[in-house]
């Protein structure tokens, strides 16, 4: 009989392991299956001794141990792997089975009995000879960071890929959304699709497995294209993981536990010896100030520059008055577009040319507010800006929260002063739409965005209809860009004003990130229009000069002791506003050494329950600090603790 410990791989999994007897011996690291409150669930076996040698304390326990019934224990996960999950857990304040529960595929742990095991897989290793030439096959070096315009960057992939198959080396491809498996795949397959193997959370579970196995037991080098769950993919011969797309947030998980997984990939990538490199058009900016800092190394000079072969116009939207007379529309009043853009909307007929045209937000306008007192208009629920939607007809336009999801008629008096003057504020994707529609009904217009599109093959096919469509246009949010595979001839930036005016630490860094993929993009020509003209970040985006965005970045972030200057730790509590504020001040004793800032959420109410955060900046040489660590992994499940946020909003 032996005493089994286990790991629930559950998100509602404690610090806690499990404790069970068994008739059979079961190998440590080792996925199992047990019974958690009347249901199965998989585990993790972390420790298996004969119940004898834990005798005393077995007969001190208040309780008897389950015994588990006949289960079937595989090998499926790499030490190394666990042990990086581990490290990944406490630098997120958080617990090992939680962890695991999002970086290992769900499918697989449901799935166990058609997996193969570690040790069935066979891989060629280096001879003697090409071990001595290896780059760096068991010793361990500084992630490396390539900073360079698409077309450059996997150039230099491609050739890392060859260079690692002639080392006997497979490669970790990771990217941050399922869209981007496939985008990859199309650039860097070619040639050695035999051996190329793209794993992403969409694939159905018998493709899934099937690709799984072959991709574990190939003896082949392999190239892995997927997102960070499939790290968990056991091949034992990954030399190089690539982190592509390294700026994208989507690399953070949005609902707990909140981990970042590119942590975990530096981690693992140091527990296994492979070489880790980190990839962009623009890097973030604590990922370029740890290059100054001698914590990253170049895999090839730094481009700092992104040079671009369309021509660039920035426009100042402020200077078309309300009075003025469009010699384009022969219309009075408040301009959508610029004299630039109509030329460009003119001539696609002509020229069977096309343009992406850029919004930053969905719905008619972004923001509604009353003309007598300024009050904004909000949702009823959660307090957030409501967004104007059109109707089937003026008197069916909605308001809808893109927080919560309440949608209500539009026609409503200002609940301030009861002032029927409601203004909108600020250029929705639908008015865009509108607009381009009436000024140009022989132009064929494609449109996407999470209103239009509701899954990723919808956005394909029109993505994939507009490229077939000479003399179009396509108008979309940030969502469309990933869609869009080859250069089109013009590109707009119609309205990216409204993202000034949300408070975040990083939004200079998003919008610098965006407007050099458009100009990237961009075939002829690339015009972005503002009204905040005197923005530093648009300069900098025009004339792609990275290196002086970035020291302008990094010398707020110093001045405001934002990341990388600190670790931030964020912790956010609702419910009713009396039960908030007395839970915080708990919070704040609670926490003591610690500095505590407290302070409400950016939206204050969310369906109905007061939000407030609680900040504590860290010192990033210190962190992760043990004892801060076991303070927040104590605190109660309502409290939601995030490290370094993405924002404070």
């Amino acid at each position: 009989m032996y005493k089994v410990d286990v790991l629930p791989i559950t998100k509602s999994a404690m610090k806690d392991s499990l404790s069970y007897f068994s008739s059979v011996y079961m190998e440590e690291g080792s996925l199992i299956s047990v019974p958690v409150r009347n249901k199965e669930m998989p585990a993790l076996v972390i420790s298996c001794k004969p119940a004898h040698e834990d005798k005393t304390m077995l007969k001190d326990l208040p309780y008897a141990l389950k015994k588990l019934n006949k289960t079937e224990s595989k090998n499926l996960l790499r030490k190394e792997f666990v042990q990086a999950t581990e490290k990944t857990a406490y630098h997120h304040a958080t617990f090992t089975g939680q962890t695991l529960s999002v970086i290992i595929p769900q499918r697989i742990l449901e799935n166990t009995s058609q997996i193969e095991s570690v040790q069935k897989t066979e891989v060629i290793s280096p001879t003697e000879n090409e071990e001595e030439k290896s780059i760096s096959s068991d010793t361990y070096k500084e992630p490396y960071l390539l900073q360079a315009p698409d077309l450059d960057r996997f150039a230099d992939y491609k050739s890392l890929i060859r260079e690692s198959f002639a080392r006997k080396k497979s490669v970790f491809f990771c990217v941050p959304t399922s869209e981007d498996t496939r985008k990859a795949g199309e650039k860097i397959e070619k040639g050695i699709e035999e051996y190329t193997f793209i794993l992403d959370g969409s694939l159905g579970k018998k493709d899934l497995i099937s690709r799984w196995n072959k991709a574990l037991t190939t003896p082949h080098p392999v190239l892995i294209i997927g997102t960070g769950m499939f790290l968990s993919l056991p091949r034992a011969d990954i030399g190089t993981i690539i982190i592509e797309k390294e700026s994208s947030r989507s690399y953070k998980t949005i609902t707990r536990p909140y981990i970042d997984i590119r942590v975990f990939a530096e981690k693992y990538s140091k527990l296994i010896g492979a070489r880790l490199i980190f990839g962009d058009i623009i890097l973030r900016t604590e990922t370029i100030k740890r290059f100054y800092d001698h914590e990253l190394i170049e895999y090839t000079p730094l481009k700092w520059r992104s040079l671009a072969t369309a021509h660039t116009s920035l426009v100042d939207m402020r200077k078309y008055k309300k009075e003025d007379i469009s010699q384009h529309t022969k219309e009075k009043g408040f301009r959508i577009f610029s004299d630039e853009a109509y030329d460009i909307f003119s001539d696609l007929k002509e020229n069977n040319s096309q343009c992406f045209v850029y919004c930053a937000r969905r719905g008619l306008s972004p923001q509604v507010v009353c003309n007598d007192c300024g009050t904004t208009v909000v949702c009823n629920r959660c307090s957030s800006p409501v967004v104007l939607h059109e109707g089937s007809n003026a008197n069916n336009n909605f308001f809808l929260c893109h927080t919560c999801g309440e949608k209500r008629i539009a026609g409503e008096k200002c609940k301030y002063c009861t002032s029927w003057h409601l203004i909108k504020l600020g250029i929705g994707i639908e008015t865009i739409e509108k607009k381009i529609r009436k000024s140009f009904p022989d132009v064929s217009v494609f449109r996407i965005d999470l209103d239009s599109v509701k899954n990723h093959k919808k956005a394909k096919e029109v993505a994939t209809e507009f490229y077939k469509t000479p003399g179009s246009i396509l108008i979309g949010t940030e969502m469309a860009i990933l869609y869009l595979d080859e250069a089109i001839e013009s590109t707009i930036v119609a309205s990216l004003d409204s993202l000034f005016a949300i408070p975040d630490f990083r939004g200079n860094e998003k919008i610098m990130n965006i407007l050099l993929k458009m100009r990237q993009l961009s075939q002829n020509k690339f015009v972005v229009q503002t009204r905040s003209i005197d923005e530093p970040v648009f300069e900098y985006a025009i004339k792609g000069n990275i290196a002086d965005f970035y020291r302008s970045e990094i010398a707020e972030r110093e001045q405001f002791a934002y990341p990388p200057f600190v670790t931030l730790i964020k912790i956010t509590y609702q419910g009713m506003r009396e039960e908030v504020l007395e839970e915080m001040k708990r919070l704040k004793e609670y926490l003591i050494p610690y500095s505590v800032q407290i302070f409400p959420a950016f939206i204050e109410t969310v369906k109905g329950k007061y939000v407030m955060h609680a900040l504590i900046k860290a010192d990033k040489k210190t962190w992760p600090d043990e004892t801060l660590v076991k303070k927040l992994q104590s605190l109660p499940p309502h409290f939601v603790v995030k490290i370094d946020p993405d924002n404070l909003l």
